[in-house]
């Protein structure tokens, strides 16, 4: 799989924490929107893009681990209280 498509996992409230493969290059708009437990995101560093509100609407999205060349290329991606850590 070489992208996760757009809305692929909405609303999928099972989620807790997700950690993205490595051979995945894109995230889609809107792809993990309203998946309410959704706590923790690991991105490697092969994803060079991620979709407008592709974590919109997870509430309890704490912390996002994000490879340093998408920062400043994540407007509207993460919420607002989610901590975005960059290695």
């Amino acid at each position: 799989m070489k992208s996760i498509g757009n809305g692929a996992f909405y609303n999928c409230s099972g989620l807790t924490t997700v950690t993205i493969p490595n051979n995945v290059k894109s995230i889609g708009n809107g792809a993990f929107y309203g998946c309410s437990n959704l706590a923790n995101i690991i991105i490697p560093d092969n994803v060079k893009i991620i979709g407008k509100g592709a974590f919109k609407d997870c509430k309890k999205l704490k912390t996002a681990s994000v490879p340093k060349h998408l920062k400043g290329k994540l407007k509207k991606v993460f919420p607002f209280r989610t901590k975005v850590i960059y290695r």
